[in-house]
């Protein structure tokens, strides 16, 4: 890593102490955090329960948006979707377990990462799918039960993760169509509309960058990152 400073999220499992999930990101930040939930939850299952040293104003500041009453903490309505409940991570005997593992963990992988020669994230990221299997194998208990506490995913959700898995917010429909959504003006179309203005809708962020416009589950445009219009449904 070649003293490069890099931020790693990673999910473990309290039962077995094993990492089902991890994350390199050059900083903190809601993607790096809430693709862990992802991988996890595509990989291995859903769970009932997230246990979060970070409070839920931390996971929204790390978004971006300012903390304000309108503004929904996105990672905790990413819980509420997928219904896992978050809880803090207080107790001694809970941080004493994961502080161990990371010290362990910091030091194998340090030294693995080093000797792949591996300077680049996306590289990085890669190579951890790869090491999670051997360093669970090494430090993980055998699960009490032959699920370990997940479930799968059901069809309907594992089709639609995209829609879970990103930014949403609400907001009025301006006159002539427009909306603003963080310093960008999104345009919905007139054939599309139900009243020229004064309507909800609710713009969902990906990660990609690229934006769409929704009135329940009812998609009205696409947008790319800039705001401009890319696609409208049929009328």
């Amino acid at each position: 890593m070649s003293g490069r400073r890099w931020d790693l999220t990673i999910m473990i499992d309290d039962a077995t102490n094993g990492i089902c999930a991890g994350v390199f990101a050059e900083e903190p930040g809601f993607w790096p955090r809430i693709n862990s939930v992802r991988e996890t939850v595509e990989q291995i299952g859903l769970f009932e329960r997230l246990a979060s040293a970070r409070s839920a104003a931390d996971w929204e500041r790390a978004t971006g948006y300012q903390v304000k009453r309108r503004h929904r903490i996105q990672f905790g309505r990413v819980m509420d979707e997928l219904g896992i409940e978050v809880i803090p991570s207080s107790s001694p005997q809970a941080l004493g377990r994961s502080g161990r593992l990371l010290r362990t963990l910091k030091d194998r992988l340090g030294k693995e990462l080093a000797g792949a020669d591996i300077s680049e994230i996306a590289e990085a990221n890669a190579f951890l799918r790869g090491y999670w299997p051997r360093f669970n194998a090494v430090f993980a208990l055998e699960p009490r039960n032959e699920s370990g506490g997940f479930d799968p995913l059901v069809p309907d959700l594992k089709r639609s993760l995209d829609q879970v898995f990103c930014l949403k917010e609400t907001v009025t429909i301006g006159r002539g169509g427009q909306v603003a959504y963080r310093g960008r003006v999104l345009q919905i179309p007139a054939d599309v509309r139900c009243r020229d203005s004064g309507e909800e809708a609710e713009v969902r962020e990906y990660q990609d960058g690229s934006l769409a416009a929704y009135q329940g589950r009812r998609k009205l445009a696409t947008y790319d990152g800039s705001g401009r219009l890319l696609e409208a449904p049929p009328s």
